[in-house]
């Protein structure tokens, strides 16, 4: 698939070029892929070390350690490198060159050139949403459902792999699979139905049950709510009153065809 996300369009230039390989990069440290491909990218670590801040990184471990919410001025430095990563996996994915390609003409940019390219509105909105996770107690519900781990002890798995390059989630923590939503409503009923499917399908396609995935849910990180059901409750309830071995057993034959069609494979 990466192969050909790479050569389906003509892509113009240098600059181009460079912009969808530090996308590949960053996708691959995204979703810690093994497969042959990712080892080649991985090839790419020491270019990969010299782009990523690490002076930054440090700050992050220092003032923000994992399964805590730094001051608004640390958590806004880490916004504009997610913004930035987020760029690259939307190059990496979509095939598509990004304005931010017109930096690279003249060479490679510096760190903080390209972070200094997220929008102030941007920032100032993922620093409000991180805030909601401390004024509405939502980081309190997720330590919990992580089982209250220590301090600096991470609360789970961000975009955990089920088919690699092909279906991945956004956090595991515990036993729960959570899906982060950012909508301001949630009135539309087929679209909620298709998010609920969704997630039983990522926790179906865990075959190997890797991630122990027991419940399944929502983050709705513009209300700070929380929302999880156990996984096979959920199932009953969109069945209604339909067999649950029989529907898992007829998504494990049609995902297993899709799957293998699009050159991917369900982990062993």
């Amino acid at each position: 698939m990466r192969s050909r996300l790479l050569n389906e369009k003509p892509i113009v230039g240098v600059a181009a070029m460079l912009l969808i390989l530090f996308g590949a990069v960053a996708f691959v440290l995204l979703i810690a892929c093994t497969n042959v491909s990712s080892l080649l990218l991985a090839r790419a670590a020491g270019a990969r070390d010299r782009f990523l801040d690490r002076k930054g990184s440090v700050g992050v471990e220092r003032h923000a350690p994992p399964g805590q919410l730094g001051a608004r001025g640390v958590e806004i430095g880490l916004a504009r490198s997610c913004s930035l990563l987020e760029i690259f996996e939307s190059v990496y994915r979509s095939g598509q060159v990004h304005e931010i390609h017109q930096m690279f003409r003249p060479g490679v940019p510096s760190v903080a050139e390209l972070r200094g390219t997220a929008s102030e509105a941007v920032l100032t909105e993922l620093a409000a949403l991180a805030d909601q996770l401390r004024t509405l107690d939502a980081l309190g519900a997720l330590r919990r459902l992580a089982g209250d781990p220590p301090a600096g002890e991470p609360l789970g798995i961000a975009a955990p792999a089920f088919v690699n390059h092909w279906a991945d989630g956004d956090l595991v923590v515990g036993s729960t699979l959570l899906d982060v939503k950012t909508v301001l409503k949630t009135g539309d009923r087929p679209r909620a139905t298709q998010w609920l499917w969704q997630l039983v399908a990522y926790a179906w396609l865990d075959v190997a049950d890797r991630y122990r995935i027991r419940d399944v849910g929502f983050y709705f990180a513009r209300h700070g709510v929380l929302v999880t059901w156990p996984l096979d409750d959920l199932v009953d309830q969109l069945l209604d009153g339909g067999d649950r071995a029989d529907a898992r057993r007829e998504f494990d034959r049609v995902a297993a065809r899709v799957i293998a069609a699009e050159g991917a494979r369900l982990p062993n």
